[in-house]
């Protein structure tokens, strides 16, 4: 009976020691897996031009993927993760979002602008049209 016990505890361990590394592999993937997406859909990517990481179909693209998801499992941060992208491709290439600042202002600035003139024309082709 002894035996049997101390078979059973063993064997009860042993599940235990192959089950936690991966149960807790899947926990750190789930909370890693959120901010992952968000690198994915800011990020452009440096294989396929003008689309985002997320987008692109590229072999190398699924390769960077899997090396950020791995970067964010050993605990780096988001910032640390997107300053090793910038130091490996560049600014420009992974920037999906204009500066607002330098020549990336005009590009927040030029739609708005637009926005306002199309409105100030309207109302006043609409108060011209009123007049009649």
């Amino acid at each position: 009976m002894k035996s049997l016990r101390k078979n059973s505890c063993l064997w009860i361990a042993s599940c235990f020691l192959i089950i936690a590394p991966l149960t807790h592999a899947q926990v750190q993937t789930e909370a890693t897996e959120p901010i992952a997406q968000s690198i994915f859909t800011t990020v452009m990517s440096p294989y396929c031009p003008g689309k985002l990481l997320s987008d692109c179909p590229s072999a190398k693209a699924s390769e960077l993927k899997h090396m950020i998801r791995e970067e964010l499992a050993q605990g780096r941060s988001k910032e640390d993760v997107l300053l090793k992208l910038q130091d490996e491709y560049g600014t420009e290439t992974l920037r999906a979002i204009p500066e607002t600042s330098g020549f990336g202002l005009l590009a927040w600035l030029v739609p708005a602008l637009f926005l306002v003139g199309g409105l100030l024309l309207g109302f006043r082709v609409v108060a011209k049209l009123a007049k009649k």
